[in-house]
């Protein structure tokens, strides 16, 4: 996803175009070459996970896209046993989603975010305790997530792949945590 071949990437600096006659051109190159070097660190350091992108870009709500990568990338001991939980203070934070001044209707967008998730069987059941505040308003909801065998599977043979390169990188290289070491 990240990785561009070295044709692509213009053996020119951007300021060595005459840019009177195109004055977008110094800007996207700019921006395109770093992203492709933020991506580079990104697979450099391994602070990246694998997900099924396909599958995630198939989703109607941007929200459950969200999701899907939230669950992908933090998800890690993605298990039967464990499952994940998630405010919904924190899911409106972090996704960027448009906060609704009456919080019924944030609850609503969540729950269809969560039941296309159901639907394409990355999430098996969730269950939702609601946090009340005066006159029976709603202050939090705490989003527990039950994932499907299927998904466990994905996340494990991500692990298992994440696992390998670990193991290719050289030792002084980079650590656990996916920050490179001075030496």
């Amino acid at each position: 996803m990240f990785y561009q071949s070295p044709s692509v990437i213009p053996a020119h600096t951007p300021g060595t175009y005459d840019t009177s006659r195109a004055p977008h051109l110094r800007v996207s190159l700019v921006v395109y070459s770093a992203s492709y070097f933020a991506g580079a660190a990104c697979i450099s350091q391994l602070s990246y996970r694998q997900f099924n992108y396909g599958a995630c870009m198939a989703y109607t709500h941007r929200l459950t896209r969200w999701f899907h990568k939230r669950l992908a990338h933090n998800y890690t001991q993605a298990g039967v046993i464990n499952p994940y939980s998630i405010k919904m203070s924190t899911i409106l934070r972090d996704s960027g989603t448009y906060q609704s001044p009456r919080p019924h209707d944030n609850v609503r967008r969540i729950d269809e975010a969560l039941d296309e998730l159901k639907a394409d069987k990355v999430l098996q059941s969730t269950t939702a305790e609601v946090q009340r505040g005066p006159r029976n308003s709603i202050v939090d909801v705490k989003y527990t997530l039950y994932p499907t065998l299927e998904f466990i599977h994905e996340v494990k043979k991500a692990n298992r792949r994440m696992a390998k390169l670990y193991e290719l990188l050289p030792r002084n290289y980079g650590d656990a945590r996916g920050s490179l070491s001075n030496s």
